[in-house]
């Protein structure tokens, strides 16, 4: 690429732009939204609830572990199914309320990329300028550019920002000669 590309894209963030940021964070993560693994801290706390449970109602009037397990094993899966439901509830709506009322959702982002950075300027924020070697890891998809600084903390762009295919090819360029690793995805 020669040094005086310059490529504008310019946004207004909505809904659907902060679902797709975070799918693909999660996936770069390895979890999924609605992976019970992606709160490890809720998960940590469930079990050692559930292995207290079960211990309570396990050991009675000096029966072994293993007879009074085998005894209660129908009511400790009935437990277990409540519990992952209700975990599984609880985190959805923890989501759904945090994209919601997102600070970032209907702000205005203009874009310049050049082959030397890339400026953000967003309605009530200042200006934020990233270098490309500052840049880990770009991943393209169908809805956008998700651009790492580190493998969990990154910006997203969408597609539309852009005006033209042309423009898209060549941030895609840029990302594929700038960066360590740049990827094509299917989120």
């Amino acid at each position: 690429m020669e040094k005086s590309t310059q490529i504008n894209a310019s946004f207004t963030w909505t809904l659907d732009d902060l679902k797709t940021r975070q799918q693909v964070l999660n996936s770069n993560l390895g979890t999924s939204p609605n992976n019970f693994s992606s709160f490890s801290f809720f998960s940590r706390l469930v079990y050692g609830v559930l292995i207290i449970a079960i211990a309570a109602t396990v050991v009675k009037d000096g029966q072994t572990i293993y007879s009074t397990i085998q005894s209660k094993l129908p009511l400790i899966g009935v437990y277990l199914l409540l519990l992952f439901i209700v975990l599984l509830t609880t985190l959805s709506i923890v989501q759904k309320r945090n994209l919601v009322e997102n600070p970032d959702k209907n702000k205005h982002v203009d874009i310049t990329i050049t082959s030397n950075e890339i400026v953000i300027k967003t309605d009530s924020s200042p200006e934020i300028r990233w270098s490309w070697t500052l840049i880990c890891e770009v991943q393209k998809t169908i809805n956008g550019f998700y651009f790492f600084q580190a493998p969990h903390a990154g910006f997203w762009i969408p597609i539309r920002a852009f005006q033209s295919a042309n423009d898209i090819e060549a941030v895609s360029e840029l990302a594929r000669s700038l960066t360590p690793k740049f990827s094509i995805t299917t989120i």
